[in-house]
């Protein structure tokens, strides 16, 4: 048993010279993703068409002042009647809204305020209501859909009831939010790169090993070649997450609310299940060039049904999606990793069956190398 430990150990400490010799290997790790924090460092993005909106109904003097219409519940079914829009009454509870924007139930709430009918009901002109709306600046492609579904039942609230000279203000608070310029775009950056650049990396490291070929020939064995190459790769992944939120938050201004390390082992899982779907990908095929189309074509896939695909039943199981659904989770709302367990526990069962896979299949290919 320590023999084979001592035989691991030395194969992970050759991958990790090899590695360190291989300037294209460095350039994909290292370099690659720390140019792609400077250039998005410099920029931002976002948008969406869906919406979930809290409604908290405070007016006590809805239907006193006239006998038409409760204004405030019309006003709700007017932003109910709107398209992909989704409405939640929180009645006056605004504890239990703020609630639910946290935990990414809904997309922002509005709070219609006491004195709202009466406002609009006064004889005195320009009448004037505000609103209060709250979004999660988290969720950022949200956030413009419920602003935009607002405007909309605004302008058909005032127009169903001839309100045509009244205006109805809202005043937008963004929660969870950061002036980092890296705040919107470093979910995806992260979790792009970190799994990108692993699975890149060990897609080439058993079909592309020549020297592999004379190890196995010596007492070593299939399982601590595997082993060793995954302890190489997350060493080395240990150090680029370094780098990469070194350069986030120190330069950035990235803001990381929940514990540091808590973050690390959720970018360490990432990192995780693109080396294991790498290993896989490479003890399947028979030459680099078949390893670089099968990574190619595993990353787009992964790409795709991420951001476009509506296969939700595919795309939930992918540590692309998950990833960066923790990330934002955690860096930007506090949540413990224990807290976003479902992400997580999805993202480390990804990479442990890609590993086994790899062994089952690495034992058994007779010309694996």
């Amino acid at each position: 048993m320590l023999e084979r430990i001592k035989r691991t150990l030395s194969l992970a400490q050759k991958e990790i010279e090899s590695l360190l010799k291989d300037k294209q290997a460095l350039f994909i790790i290292f370099l690659l993703p720390t140019l792609v924090i400077f250039a998005i460092g410099s920029s931002s993005g976002g948008g969406s068409t869906h919406a979930t909106i809290g409604i908290v109904d405070l007016d006590s003097t809805s239907g006193a002042n006239l006998p038409g219409p409760d204004l405030s519940n019309n006003f709700t079914a007017t932003l109910a009647t709107l398209p992909n829009t989704n409405v939640i009454n929180f009645s006056g509870d605004i504890a239990a809204a703020n609630l639910s924007l946290y935990l990414g139930e809904i997309d922002g709430f509005i709070i219609i305020p006491d004195m709202f009918e009466e406002n609009l009901s006064s004889e005195e002109l320009p009448r004037i209501a505000i609103i209060d709306l709250y979004l999660d600046d988290t969720n950022y492609a949200g956030a413009a859909a419920v602003m935009g579904k607002l405007e909309l039942a605004i302008l058909k609230f005032k127009y169903n009831l001839s309100y045509i000279r009244d205006e109805i203000l809202y005043i937008p608070t963004t929660l969870y939010s950061s002036t980092s310029n890296l705040y919107r775009a470093a979910p995806a950056v992260f979790c792009i790169t970190l799994l990108g650049s692993t699975m890149m990396t060990a897609a080439q490291s058993i079909v592309g090993d020549v020297p592999l070929r004379r190890v196995l020939l010596t007492p070593a064995r299939k399982t601590e070649v595997l082993l060793a190459k995954l302890m190489a790769y997350l060493l080395i992944l240990f150090f680029q997450i370094q780098i990469l939120l070194g350069i986030s938050w120190g330069l950035f201004g990235l803001p990381i609310r929940c514990g540091y390390g808590e973050l690390l082992l959720l970018l360490l899982l990432t990192g995780f299940s693109g080396i294991s779907l790498g290993l896989l990908i490479s003890v399947v095929s028979s030459s680099r060039l078949q390893a670089s189309q099968y990574f190619l074509l595993g990353f787009i896939l992964m790409f795709v049904l991420t951001w476009f695909g509506g296969l939700a039943f595919l795309r939930d199981v992918i540590p692309l999606y998950r990833a960066q659904s923790a990330f934002t989770t955690m860096a930007y709302k506090g949540f413990s990793i224990l807290e976003a367990g479902t992400d997580t526990l999805i993202i480390f069962l990804f990479g442990f069956i890609s590993y086994l896979l790899a062994h089952v299949v690495f034992h058994f290919k007779k010309s694996a190398i």
